[in-house]
């Protein structure tokens, strides 16, 4: 394990630990990320605890991007948790806009309490916390709690990694709408970069290797250009310094009408480094006669 590798894998047990931690402490610091207490305080021209952090995850987000989600955010470490029991990669995709046609109307559910109450009288980050501790208001929190750590698990166990922050977390859009104005400006900020040295390119492989004459694409896959296989073995032989594995899956065709010459077996390609994680590789047919 190269050294690189050895500091990514402690940082990710640094941010485990801490995420973990975060929603350990759920029942403490639970209120002061409620959209319901904000909602309440509103009405009464008060800035409450939970106007406070949903502020300062916005103004973080300028700066920090989403190190909130991926290090301190409670609901994201119980949704770390749902994980070891499903870790099937989230839809996204079109679902995704559930979370801001929450968003939308409740931020101005928001700005119509206050104007309602008159606008902003006060500030009271403490308001309905009991010393400043979410369980010590006894049932009136407790419920809110349970039912809430309720809903996380089952749409995460239902929808797959991340699946609340996905769909339905009304804190995910702060710092998406922040780091959406960073990008607009290009101001200097914390970032995720990819290591194209570590990078590989299956489809750059695909027009480096020699090609043979192959079958006909079809049968609803994907064509990539002309239509050209490889041997399995010469694929292999190819990856660089041979640090990467293949995991070959079948897809046998039909006959189409004759229309079509057949391979006698038409293979799934995918890959990746030793002891980590699957991906799609990006040459979808590999030849395995001969």
């Amino acid at each position: 394990m190269t050294k690189k590798r050895r500091k990514l894998k402690k940082r990710q047990k640094v941010r485990k630990c801490v995420i973990f931690t975060s929603f350990a402490l759920l029942p403490i610091t639970m209120f002061y990320f409620s959209p319901v207490l904000i909602i309440q305080g509103a009405l009464k021209g008060i800035i409450v605890g939970s106007f406070l952090v949903f502020g300062a995850q916005f103004l973080a987000s300028l700066f920090l991007g989403r190190v909130w989600c991926g290090w301190l955010c409670p609901a994201g470490g119980l949704q770390e948790i749902c994980m070891f029991a499903r870790d099937k990669r989230a839809g996204g995709g079109r679902y995704n806009w559930i979370k801001y046609f929450i968003w939308v109307p409740w931020l101005g559910a928001i700005a119509f309490a206050f104007i309602k109450a008159g606008g902003i009288k006060s500030i009271n980050p403490l308001y309905k916390i009991e010393h400043g501790i979410t369980v010590l208001g006894g049932a009136d929190s407790i419920m809110p709690m349970f039912f809430f750590l309720l809903v996380i698990a089952v749409v995460a166990l239902a929808a797959g990694r991340r699946g609340f922050c996905h769909y339905l977390c009304w804190m995910a859009p702060f710092m998406v709408v922040g780091r959406k104005i960073r990008n607009r400006f290009n101001w200097p900020s914390l970032r995720l970069e990819a290591n194209r040295d570590e990078c590989i390119d299956l489809q750059a492989l695909h027009r480096g290797l020699p090609h043979e004459p192959g079958c006909q694409r079809h049968g609803g896959l994907r064509p990539l250009g002309k239509p050209r296989v490889h041997h399995v073995r010469r694929l292999r032989g190819h990856l660089p310094q041979k640090r990467y594995q293949l995991r070959i899956q079948e897809k046998r065709l039909t006959q189409n009408g004759g229309q079509a010459p057949m391979c006698n077996g038409l293979l799934s390609l995918s890959f990746r480094r030793r002891k980590a994680d699957w991906f799609p590789g990006r040459l979808p047919i590999v030849d395995i006669r001969g």
